[in-house]
């Protein structure tokens, strides 16, 4: 089985058919100039010096270089060998707030990182269940459907940023509601949500989406990462307080009162991630976990993933090595 690790970076793909538009013109737009400082007869000895040829094929591998830099940026994996395991286990959907407010320094070095750490905490306690990772913030997104390959949330978990949704706010009811669209209600499994923010909310859906989770049985555990004096929103690259619309330094606040109603209504539990010992509120989440009623879950497993980027990096720069070599000139 091969599949890509970053699929998100295909977009890239769409360059190309912009870079052959972009070539084609150039090389109009490089004629044009040539025949204005040049009589035709200089233009005819340089054209007719060139291969045509020579020349698209240039064009060619550079394109395709291209190609295989942006695959070696997906990574693909190759799975091979595989086993079948049965455990005893239950879906768990990891839902990380990756809002503006989340790179607060209040917690060093940031809420973010700091709730990143905890996911990894709680991953390498956690054996037997599925899990699955949706990023949220004005929007939410299914980035690890619900697998029991725990490396490979890891490595995703790694690389989301605030980069990783587009539209920005804070949107917890759109979180939950795709984190029950990421569950399969055909099994037996119990289900539950982890949902780890700061707690703002904008859109004030949340509760609903609350209701709609517990009346499928599926529980809620909330996590909330801040302190209750907040703090300011810094710029990556300028360091500036981010500013609302009235240009006052925006101070964000975290919100355990939301947080608490959510799993209040789902029977879960609530906790309250701490800047100094930051594990405390991801070993009650583990409690909480353990608690609920473990079935049989049966999967395939790989026994051996490689990953193949390397290659593709090394045939992109193979072909770049061999565009700048050759030339464009007729054999004489």
């Amino acid at each position: 089985m091969i599949y890509l690790e970053n699929i998100e970076y295909l977009f890239f793909l769409l360059l190309i058919p912009f870079l052959i538009i972009c070539f084609t013109f150039y090389r109009l737009w490089q004629k044009k100039q040539l025949k204005k400082i040049s009589s035709q007869n200089l233009v005819y000895l340089l054209e007719s010096n060139k291969s045509i040829f020579k020349t698209n094929l240039k064009s060619t591998l550079k394109l395709i270089s291209i190609f295989f830099l942006i695959i070696s940026l997906c990574n693909p994996i190759i799975e091979s060998g595989w086993k079948q395991v049965t455990r005893k286990g239950i879906e768990i959907v990891v839902a990380l707030d990756v809002s503006h407010s989340m790179m607060c320094e209040d917690f060093a070095p940031t809420r973010m990182q700091s709730a990143k750490n905890g996911v990894t905490t709680l991953l390498k306690k956690l054996n037997n269940d599925k899990i699955g990772l949706v990023a949220f913030a004005g929007e939410a997104h299914t980035k690890i459907p619900i697998t029991t390959d725990y490396k490979l949330i890891l490595r995703k978990l790694s690389k989301i940023d605030t980069g990783s949704v587009i539209t920005q706010g804070t949107d917890i009811g759109e979180a939950i509601s795709q984190s029950m669209n990421s569950f399969d209600f055909d099994n037996q499994l119990n289900k539950s949500i982890i949902i780890i923010t700061d707690g703002e909310d904008w859109e004030n859906k949340a509760i609903i989406e609350a209701r709609k989770a517990s009346e499928k049985n599926v529980s809620i555990h909330t996590l909330s990462y801040g302190t209750d004096s907040g703090g300011l929103i810094f710029k990556n690259k300028t360091r500036k307080p981010r500013e609302d619309k009235e240009n006052n330094p925006i101070i964000t606040k975290k919100n355990d009162i939301l947080l608490s109603e959510i799993s209040t209504i789902t029977e879960g539990t609530h906790c309250k991630a701490d800047a100094v010992n930051p594990n405390i509120g991801i070993n009650k989440i583990q409690k909480a976990l353990n608690k609920i009623e473990k079935n049989n879950i049966t999967d395939i497993q790989a026994t051996e993933s490689t990953s193949t980027f390397t290659y593709f990096l090394a045939i992109a720069f193979c072909l770049i090595i061999i565009e700048m070599i050759l030339s464009d000139k007729k054999k004489v």
